[in-house]
């Protein structure tokens, strides 16, 4: 809840994986160009040094407009890995995507192991 319980995150090494759910685009920018300013994205960073994965939900209203960008970043990054998403409201908001929540223990199941959940992108039936 604080910078300062985050901090102890990375020398403690405790925790096996972390979850980001759900992540907004401003975590998502921060994350993919390393701005450790606030708990979670300190936490993260303790996580990364300390070799583990996160696993993080996207729910943002530009998940496919500039957006998008950071969330491709952080698909790039070995210890990154997303709970598949879609658009929510494909005629209302034509950018918006959020995590399929139903997938969060898959999607953690399948990192521990160092695989993304397929598929990634899931059309409106999935």
């Amino acid at each position: 809840h604080t910078i300062i319980e985050a901090e102890a995150i990375g020398p403690s090494n405790q925790q096996d994986i972390m979850v980001i759910a759900p992540m907004s685009a401003t975590v998502a920018a921060k994350l993919a160009n390393g701005i450790y300013d606030h708990p979670i994205t300190l936490a993260a960073k303790a996580m990364l040094r300390n070799g583990k994965n996160i696993v993080f939900g996207i729910a943002t209203n530009d998940g496919l407009g500039i957006s998008g960008v950071n969330i491709m970043k952080l698909l790039s990054f070995k210890q990154f890995f997303a709970i598949p998403f879609r658009q929510d409201a494909p005629f209302q908001k034509e950018r918006s995507v959020v995590a399929k929540w139903e997938l969060l223990e898959e999607s953690l199941d399948q990192a521990l192991i160092n695989k993304q959940l397929q598929p990634l992108l899931l059309g409106s039936k999935q």
